[in-house]
């Protein structure tokens, strides 16, 4: 049947930062301008991190979130037993990703989960050969695909009964989308002034971006959610 072809849309928003300064210490510190600089980027970086995990999207003001594209849909995956976490799992999940995105899927996960995993091939009996580092500055692999720490996952299990953790994300990234508008801006506000209109002797660094992300294929992901009724 013929169907329409269109642009994804994807909203941007604007994020920003400011640190107010005295005269005097531009004046005296060294180096002062790079070190705000590097303070403002790295604000930047983290507050784009956790949006892009869990980020409300339309009707807040951040952009849409990974795990809240996913949040609800077909995309979640229950654990074998209920509220536990276990080597099974991580199978299920894996095999759950609709062939056509395998390909270039990969694994992300807080550091927690990654070493409850590390733990699955600990012990007697038969063991799990789950994660292996193929070099220096290659990522390590997971059931065969790339993966990938996320210290803004849920990092947490067996926990109270109908409390939803998303602790593992497979699929295709590629199909969640990163929109930067034009790029991050740090403009030197040359005077701060009082209520009484009159200049405070303080100067300010003011931060401003505009970005936006989604999820273009909800399908082309896997999250594993363990709540007893995902």
């Amino acid at each position: 049947a013929p169907s329409d072809l269109a642009q994804p849309s994807v909203r941007a928003w604007k994020g920003q930062a400011f640190i107010p300064f005295s005269i005097e210490v531009g004046m005296d510190a060294a180096n002062f301008a790079a070190e705000c600089s590097k303070l403002l980027v790295d604000a930047k970086d983290q507050l784009e991190a956790v949006a892009f995990v869990s980020g409300a999207g339309d009707g807040s003001s951040a952009p849409t979130g990974l795990i809240t594209a996913l949040t609800g849909g077909s995309s979640e995956v229950a654990p074998t037993t209920p509220e536990t976490f276990a080597a099974a799992d991580l199978y299920k999940l894996q095999e759950a990703v609709p062939a056509r995105f395998r390909p270039n899927a990969r694994f992300m996960m807080a550091l927690e989960v990654i070493n409850k995993i590390r733990q699955f091939a600990a012990g007697s009996g038969q063991q799990h050969s789950f994660i292996t580092t193929l070099g220096e500055g290659s990522p390590p692999d997971l059931l065969g695909w790339p993966l990938h720490e996320n210290s803004n996952m849920d990092g947490s299990w067996n926990v109270a009964a109908s409390a939803d953790n998303f602790v593992i994300v497979a699929g295709d990234f590629s199909q969640y989308l990163i929109a930067d508008r034009i790029g991050t801006t740090i403009e030197l506000v040359p005077h701060l002034f009082g209520a009484n209109g009159r200049p405070t002797g303080q100067r300010g660094y003011y931060m401003y971006f505009r970005t936006g992300a989604d999820s273009l294929v909800d399908n082309a992901f896997r999250v594993l959610n363990l709540e007893t009724t995902a």
